[in-house]
Formats: C-alpha cells, sequence, structure tokens
C-alpha cells in the first residue's frame, strides 16, 4: 500500500514558508502529489509531483473537483497547505479513515451556527466537529467523499465553505478514528492545553510529537515564533 500527501493549492503566503520548508520532515513516508493553480511556484522550490490546473484557485470547496486518480488501495493524506506543517515522519496507518477532532460541536454557538441555521441544516447538531483541512483515507474512500460533495454541495448553494460541513455529513455513515500522532488541529486543542508548543515543537501531553500540524483558528501567531 502506497501512501500519498496531496494538497490543492496556489502560491499563496505561508505554503512555501510552512509547508514546503517542512516537508522534508517527512522523509520517505509519503509521496507528494501537489494540485497547482495559477500564480504558480518557482519550479526549483519543488522536488516532487506537480500537476498545474492552467487555472486559479477556485475556492476551497471546488478544489475538490481538481484531486488526482490514484488506486483504489492507496492511501491518501490530504491537508491544507499554508498553515499546515510537518514534524517527523507519517506513523505506521492502515487501511481506515482518520480524522482530526476540532474540538467543538455542531449546532454549538461558533462560527458554524450562522451558516447551519442559514440552510436550516440540522442534521449535524450535537455531533463533534472534525476538521476538512486534514485527513486520510484509501483512495476507494476517497472517491465516495468526492461524489457526495458533488452531489450534495448544492445544499448549501455550493457555498465556498462548505466542504467542512460536508465532510462532516459525509462521515456520518463512515467508520473512523484519531490516531494520536498523525495529525495535530490547533483550533481549540492549543488553548485548551491538549497540544502544547516547546522549542517550536508541537506535542500531544500523551502521545508525543505530532507528524503532521494544522495551525487553523486564531492561532496563525504560533508559527511566526510570537508566542
Amino acid at each position: 500500500m502506497k501512501t500519498y500527501l496531496v494538497s490543492l493549492t496556489s502560491n499563496v503566503p505561508g505554503v512555501k514558508e510552512n509547508y514546503l520548508d517542512s516537508i522534508s520532515n517527512l522523509d520517505d513516508s509519503v509521496i507528494p502529489v501537489m494540485v497547482s493553480f495559477k500564480p504558480y511556484f518557482k519550479a526549483k522550490t519543488i522536488d516532487f509531483k506537480v500537476i498545474k490546473t492552467g487555472k486559479a484557485y477556485p475556492n476551497n470547496l471546488k478544489r475538490f473537483d481538481y484531486f488526482p486518480e490514484f488506486e483504489d488501495d492507496n492511501m491518501i493524506i490530504f491537508t491544507d497547505t499554508s498553515d499546515v506543517i510537518f514534524q517527523k515522519p507519517i506513523p505506521k496507518l492502515e487501511s481506515k479513515i482518520y480524522v482530526s477532532p476540532e474540538l467543538d460541536t455542531w449546532g454549538a454557538n461558533n462560527w458554524w451556527k450562522f451558516h447551519l441555521n442559514k440552510y436550516n441544516f440540522k442534521d449535524l447538531d450535537g455531533k463533534p466537529i472534525f476538521c476538512m483541512g486534514t485527513w486520510a483515507m484509501p483512495y476507494s474512500e476517497v472517491k465516495s467523499l468526492l461524489k457526495f460533495i458533488k452531489n450534495n454541495a448544492h445544499v448549501f448553494d455550493d457555498a465556498f465553505f462548505s466542504d467542512q460541513i460536508l465532510f462532516n455529513w459525509w462521515l456520518l455513515g463512515k467508520k473512523f478514528e484519531v490516531h494520536p500522532t498523525l495529525f495535530g488541529t490547533l483550533y481549540s486543542s492549543y488553548s485548551k492545553g491538549i497540544i502544547k508548543l516547546d522549542h517550536g515543537i508541537f506535542y500531544d501531553n500523551d502521545d508525543g510529537v505530532i507528524s503532521i500540524i494544522h495551525v487553523n483558528g486564531n492561532n496563525k501567531q504560533l508559527l511566526k515564533g510570537e508566542i
């Protein structure tokens, strides 16, 4: 089983200094594949496969229209780019769906509440929120997810932010798990002290250094050394 790391991005601030400058920390544990939108990166900054779309970055939802194809049994790791860093090689994975919790709840008084109410969408109320910007699964499941997004995006008027809602909606019918050191999503785990930062390294209190860190939410200053 080959493991691929997939990104869907253009040359925006943060991608080089975060994603690209730390990708060597993964060693040979993954095969990176970047789907690149305009403006492109300079070729000399990337030494792995790049698929140029010839188009500008569409938005967070429509980017998934350009997801590359793989063999069904290949393991696919997908992450966002500008706010993602890599700290160590990927741990051994099984042919499962791995997700990253945001430690928040659908239907609670958060950023998502207005949007869920706008569309009178209650299917996820009370369920934990899992991050669309960091997940892993066999390509056979990726195809299922992409089909679900395509068939249901109209429910939210193809809104750019609906990729996360659609991902969590799709997960309702799936078995999945959280790997202790694969992903670290800082949306609220940092403020709650579940993930800590020590000398530039993010780690889980119980399980140690985490391979992939997604600095989402209001945590961007952590990558600039301001804390």
